[in-house]
């Protein structure tokens, strides 16, 4: 059903799951390879909205890419109800799912999707525009599509802040910029300018380079031939004085011709010059979907007859999926293969050219995983963290394509790693942490991302700051007024959430106080580990005494603040305690300010009797 009006004043497509109202595409898409789509769901439920195999929403209303009987299935965050931009990459090994711009998940399956051949199948709700395309799109072409669509829909407040269409759509007419290359820095009387090398009568031809935002060919005229003479972007020298070389890009049925720009290129007789070696680095793997990476390349004269210089290098790609401009950004067209690039110099008057260095890199079928930070570590810092024994996760890290992160530590006295994944603050301090994921049969390795975080003393209000911090906070802080609300359903809800964090409180409903869970250093917000909850050993064969061992702080006062009294005691029937008869038998440090303490009783258990031991956790 056509709707007018109905979306940034723009009609689109409503469907009701009714076979009547689904479109039969007259030619379908046998191999998809990208599907864009603008659309949001009526009512929850899974649905196939572009026939073949590809589901775009889950039963529970979220945005999902799934096919292949179930061995790709990528779930979001977000809504099906909302309107999104849902991107999806379909290609056999490489499937991927972006929201709005922001990859959510990665996954590899050797088959990819089944022709598209019908718009709105199985679907209750609203679409504004479907895009499929059954070629590769690479990066710059995705973000492309994406600010489109934004822009189109009015959307593009969705994207990510660090989108390049975020706040203006991409460009597809309109004004165009000329932009030089292979100019050399020049400083004369403390000003500053960029300028053509200077040359010499004799020299060789030379490429001029300078390329238009609009991607179309820039032109070049000489202000007088006698002196440099130009064929396509060639120049030949052909006298000495100096020419004023200008750019020029007269537009097309799309763009504006740009305003010209001009440099000066000095030419003097023949002088001895000196030779240069250009360093080229080694390119790393990269992935079809890598975003735009510069080249890095110096050429540097010996100067022996003149001061040195270093000039700017010319890269050209001989062969392979990609492109590079004249400031020595490659961009890759999204296919695999291996790319080679070579980087000259043509000298200069006073610099003989350069031997050529040519450097060959592969771009891989696999994907890249990304690692994802929640947005408050977006500049580079993790929230403070109070020290103590137990491994912790970075809540709201993960991989895209799931492998767990390997994490690495720049000093591990302050911080250290367990089993790669997990950190135990350790001391007061500053320390970087890497993340990383290594390289597997369907993923090239993440790139490193590193983050600063800071440990501090676990005093209470440190305790308080970390839980608020954790991912988990919310959801477990609902979980836990919804078992109030059942308990008493006239609690004032204001009063409810502030007892969530009280000390008598058992936030996360596992038998323990968050007095408890704090002074003993556990996770006041989930399960904990066996090993760190105090544990009563029954019966040791060699005396038959009973003990029971748990973890605490050594001096609570002076690391934490608080003074937490750690009482063990003993009962018979489970309702009169005492600490009489019990004993401490050896304490057990763990760093962190925090120690492992057995305490024993000081008879053994008779055949027949029964006998109980239990911490608990007091203030003063």
């Amino acid at each position: 059903r056509w709707t007018p009006a109905a979306l940034n004043e723009k009609p689109i497509l409503s469907f009701d799951s009714n076979f009547s109202e689904i479109f039969n595409l007259q030619n379908a898409v046998q191999s998809p390879s990208f599907v864009f789509l603008v659309h949001k769901q009526t009512s929850v439920g899974t649905s196939r909205v572009l026939g073949g195999d590809i589901q775009t929403t889950t039963n529970d209303g979220f945005v999902t890419l799934e096919h292949a009987s179930g061995n790709v299935k990528i779930v979001s965050e977000t809504p099906s109800s909302n309107w999104s931009i849902s991107t999806f990459r379909v290609l056999p090994n490489s499937q991927a799912l972006w929201i709005d711009g922001r990859l959510v998940g990665l996954q590899a399956h050797q088959n990819g999707a089944l022709a598209i051949d019908k718009v709105g199948e199985s679907f209750d709700g609203q679409i504004a525009e479907v895009l499929v395309f059954d070629k590769e799109v690479n990066l710059v072409n995705r973000q492309k599509i994406e600010g489109y669509l934004a822009h189109k829909w009015g959307l593009n407040g969705q994207l990510p802040n660090l989108h390049p269409y975020r706040v203006d759509p991409p460009s597809f007419g309109g004004a165009q910029e000329i932009i030089w290359g292979g100019l050399t820095e020049v400083t004369e009387n403390n000003v500053t300018e960029w300028r053509l090398p200077v040359k010499a009568l004799g020299d060789a031809d030379f490429e001029l380079l300078a390329y238009s935002t609009s991607g179309l060919p820039v032109s070049f005229i000489s202000s007088d031939p006698s002196i440099a003479a130009i064929s396509g972007n060639l120049l030949s020298i052909v006298g000495v004085g100096e020419v004023t070389i200008t750019a020029i890009q007269g537009g097309d049925s799309r763009y504006h011709p740009a305003l010209p720009k001009h440099q000066v290129l000095r030419i003097i007789h023949p002088v001895v010059k000196d030779d240069q070696l250009i360093e080229f680095a080694e390119i790393p793997i990269k992935v079809r979907d890598d975003p735009p990476f510069q080249l890095e390349a110096n050429a540097t004269s010996t100067g022996i007859h003149h001061r040195v210089y270093r000039l700017p290098v010319k890269f050209s790609v001989i062969s392979g999926p990609a492109s590079v401009d004249s400031n020595g950004v490659v961009t890759l067209d999204g296919t695999e293969g291996n790319v080679t690039i070579t980087a000259a110099q043509s000298g200069s008057a006073y610099v003989k050219p350069a031997l050529p260095v040519t450097r060959t890199f592969e771009v891989s079928p696999k994907q890249r995983p990304v690692i994802i930070f929640p947005d408050y570590a977006a500049h580079g810092q993790l929230p403070e963290m109070p020290y103590g024994h137990r491994p912790l996760v970075v809540q709201g890290a993960y991989s895209t394509n799931g492998e767990p992160l390997q994490i690495t530590s720049s000093n591990s006295s302050i911080v250290s790693v367990y089993r790669g994944s997990r950190i135990i603050p350790k001391a007061e301090g500053t320390v970087v942490l890497s993340f990383d994921v290594p390289e597997s049969e369907f993923f090239v390795s993440a790139e490193t991302v590193q983050k600063t975080i800071t440990v501090i003393r676990p005093s209470k209000q440190a305790w308080r700051n970390f839980r608020r911090n954790d991912v988990r906070y919310s959801q477990t802080r609902g979980k836990f007024l919804a078992r109030l609300a059942v308990s008493d359903p006239f609690l004032d809800p204001i009063l409810a959430a502030r007892v969530f964090d009280e000390d008598y409180s058992d936030s996360d409903s596992d038998g323990y106080s968050n007095l408890f869970e704090r002074a003993l250093g556990l996770d006041s917000l989930g399960p904990d580990d066996r090993q760190h909850l105090p544990l009563q050993i029954i019966k040791q064969p060699s005396d038959q005494k009973q003990r029971l061992s748990f973890i605490r702080y050594k001096n609570p006062l002076l690391t934490t603040g608080e003074q937490f009294l750690y009482i063990v005691e003993q009962s018979t029937d489970l309702q009169t305690w005492s600490t009489q008869g019990l004993s401490l038998e050896k304490s057990v440090d763990l760093g962190g300010d925090m120690q492992r303490e057995t305490w024993v009783s000081d008879s053994v258990l008779s055949p027949g009797n029964r006998r109980f031991l239990r911490l608990r956790v007091a203030l003063p």
